[in-house]
């Protein structure tokens, strides 16, 4: 099962899309609760 370069290129793209889409996420996720903190705080 040979792949194509272009199927490899694919591939790589989603995934790179797939793994910054979770991480950007993630800190969105962080940043909303330490935001919370401070409110809570003031």
């Amino acid at each position: 099962m040979a792949m194509n370069v272009l199927e490899v290129l694919a591939v790589t793209t989603i995934l790179y899309f797939v793994v910054v889409a979770v991480w950007v996420w993630k800190i969105e996720d962080i940043l909303e609760a330490r935001g919370d903190e401070r409110r809570g705080e003031a």
